[in-house]
Order: structure tokens, then sequence, then C-alpha cells
């Protein structure tokens, strides 16, 4: 509680440069979403391919790096560097504290290039965000497992970039790249398992029952309601537009449940499952971002039904206890989708009018 605006820094604009214009015309934001550690806050500016730090505490600039090529999604931290995809097919690993290139390794399998909504790009461009799992780093590139031989995935040392083994998904699953993830301790593109030492895909894999068609980086859904994409997220048996989870609670769009506690030992009693809760947001509102603490659930959205010239944008916290809320603030946008982070006490939220604003006491 007792949460305020600390700052807010406009950091992107939208249609900024030659192929900003271009780029809006697939519904996405300029600014990515933000992660924030080492006492500094990260985003992308999308359409310029620029990466941007700045300072936690007073959003300051204090850093900013240029590939040339666009970025589609935030970075991944990781011991000191700040590591992403680019769509000239390459990852950066840059120092998180000053932005000095650490190294770059080239995910495409051949430099080639091609035109795609206005910009100069590599057949197989790299998707931004990598994944670092068991201290190995996996980047991939490639539009979809059909086309160009298919999607590109490497296993990387991340200190140095190093390439441990590199595959190919092609072809079978006939859909579009999107991110890397774990689930139940397995390495997964899409529905696909990877064998984490070796890069083999099971492309025989069955498709999970309700599996979305859209993708966890996919945000247009967000101007167009259902009709696009949607429930990508998994947490258990739950399933969802957005999900945010924790040992304790599964936290959705509209409530939270409660994950079941197991027993300290053989003498206890069943396990007794605690109650969820409902979020009470407003009649209409859409959430598009979602953020779990240790004492609260943050949502971000937009009010379906704003009147002209109000804001577009809505933030609550909520109690991660009871659901009960905590705090409401009006947003001058609807958010990034999926751009709120939670470091240090403070709240960040990346906006798609190119903003980032810093919620703090």
């Amino acid at each position: 509680d007792g949460l305020k605006e600390a700052w807010k820094a406009q950091v992107a604009t939208p249609g900024e440069g030659l192929l900003g214009a271009t780029w809006r015309s697939r519904l996405e934001s300029p600014l990515s979403a933000p992660v924030a550690a080492y006492g500094l806050v990260f985003a992308a500016k999308t359409d310029l391919g620029r990466l941007v730090a700045l300072d936690a505490a007073t959003g300051k600039p204090a850093w900013s790096y240029s590939v040339g090529s666009r970025i589609d999604t935030p970075p991944t931290l990781h011991r000191g560097l700040c590591v992403f995809g680019a769509r000239d097919g390459w990852v950066y690993a840059l120092r998180a504290r000053d932005g000095a290139l650490a190294w770059r390794t080239r995910v495409a399998p051949w430099e080639r290039r091609m035109v795609a909504h206005g910009q100069v790009e590599s057949v197989w461009p790299a998707v931004g965000t990598v994944l670092v799992h068991d201290g190995v780093l996996y980047a991939h590139a490639g539009r979809t497992s059909e086309s160009d031989g298919g999607i590109a995935v490497i296993a990387l040392d991340p200190a140095t970039g190093n390439a441990l083994w590199g595959k190919a998904i092609s072809p079978g699953p006939g859909r579009q790249n999107d991110l890397l993830r774990v689930s139940d301790g397995k390495l997964l593109w899409q529905h696909v398992p990877i064998d984490p030492k070796t890069g083999a895909a099971d492309l025989k894999a069955p498709v999970p029952k309700g599996a979305s068609q859209g993708g966890l980086m996919d945000g247009t859904w967000t101007l167009l309601g259902k009709r696009r994409a949607g429930n990508a997220f998994t947490a258990g048996n739950q399933r969802a537009d957005l999900l945010a989870w924790s040992d304790a609670l599964i936290v959705n769009p509209a409530s939270a449940i409660a994950v079941e506690k197991k027993p300290a030992s053989d003498l206890d009693e069943k396990p007794v499952k605690p109650k969820g809760w409902n979020a009470g947001l407003p009649a209409g509102a859409q959430v598009e971002a979602l953020a779990l603490a240790g004492n609260a659930a943050v949502y971000a959205g937009r009010a379906k039904d704003s009147k002209p010239g109000a804001p577009g944008g809505f933030l609550w916290i909520v109690s991660a206890a009871d659901g009960k809320k905590i705090a409401e603030f009006a947003l001058a946008a609807p958010p990034t989708f999926g751009g709120i982070a939670v470091a240090g006490g403070r709240v960040f939220i990346s906006l798609q009018d190119g903003s980032l604003v810093c919620l703090g006491k």
C-alpha cells in the first residue's frame, strides 16, 4: 500500500522512425515489456531495434544499444548479462551495468536477407526473449516450422555465447515461431518437446487438449478480443490469456486459484486446499498484463468502455491473500501485452504509447 507514481519516461514513440508506421500495422506496441534487476529497468524500442536501460529509482537513461534490426520482446537477464535476439538472426549479450557488448552469436543457419514489413532482416529472425535453464541458454530463429527449413534451435554457453548444439524443428507442427519455454521440467517449442542435451525434437508429440493456436508473445488479440489467440498460458490444469503463479497461487485475469499444499510429513493430516478469490475488476475491463508478487497481484489493461478523452488503461493492485483491492491507478494508455515487472518494491509498466511508468513509495 502507499504506492504512487515515482516517475514516467517517454522511451519510444508510436510510428517513430521510417519503419514505425509499417510495424504499427501489426498492432504491436513500440515498447516491449520491461524487466528489472541490478538497479536498472530494461526494455526494447521494438520498431527502432534499440535496447535501453533506465535507472530504476529515477527513470533517467543509463545506456542504450542499437542492433539495427527489430527486437520483438524483452531481454533475458542472467548473471550480469542482458541477452536478447533480433530479427537480423543474431543473439546479443550486453553487460547489464553499462551496455557493452560481451558476445554475439548467429542463430540463423545462413546469412540470408529478405524484406518483411518494410525492413531488411534475416530469413530466420531470432525471437527476442531467449531462455536460460539449468545453466544453458537456448535461442531459436525462423518464421514457421514449414518455411525455409523450419525453426533453428541452438544451445549456448551463456557466459561466452559458444554453441553447444544446433538443430532444426521441421516439418510437422505447422506453427509460427514463438517463445521457448519450460513446463513440468520439459523444454518445449509450442507443444513440441526438445531434448535439452541434444536438441532432438519430438515432432510426433500429441497436441495437448485445449491447446491454443495463439502464442505466448502474440498480443494482437488484445485489440480484437477473443477472436485471436488467447488461452496460450498454462499452469497445472489452468489455461488463460495470461497467468502468473507461485508455489501457493495461480492468478488469471479474473481470479486466483490456490495451490494445494503438500503435507510436511507422513504424520500430518491430508493436505488442506486453501480458498482462492475473485479479483472484482470493473465491468468491461480487459486484462492485458499480469504479475504476482509475494503479497499482491498486479493487473493492467484497457477499459473497453472508456469515454472519449478518458484514460485508456487501468492498473489494479489486489491482495494476494484475499483479492481485495489495495490500490488503483489510471494509465494514459493500455499496457504493452504482458508489460509489467515487479522488483525492489516497485512496479514498472510499459504502455502502448511508448512510455514507461514506475510506481513506488
